[in-house]
């Protein structure tokens, strides 16, 4: 009787072990996890501002490119008035 009583004790303090070890690796995964979702947070934010750059930029290429052809279009007129000019003169 004895004998079956230290195999269930022998039993409980193996059981006791496991689930301290099952408990310490929650609390570590728990703490991953909080990592990771700290980790999300952080890259959704610069990833956010990326976006904001990428719409500026793209704002002011757009602009750029209404001000390239504004100058087309200036240096077509020039190019048009100094083919009169030239044609005047012949």
């Amino acid at each position: 009787m004895e004998e079956k009583l230290d195999q269930l004790h022998q039993m409980m303090s193996d059981l006791i072990g496991i689930v301290g070890k099952t408990n310490s690796m929650l609390m570590e995964q728990k703490q991953d996890i909080g990592v990771l979702k700290q980790d999300v947070g952080e890259l959704k934010q610069e990833l956010a501002e990326t976006k904001s750059t990428v719409e500026r930029i793209e704002g002011k290429l757009e602009l750029l490119g209404k001000r390239v052809d504004r100058h087309t279009h200036q240096i077509a007129d020039i190019q048009e008035k100094l083919d009169l000019e030239e044609m005047s003169k012949s």
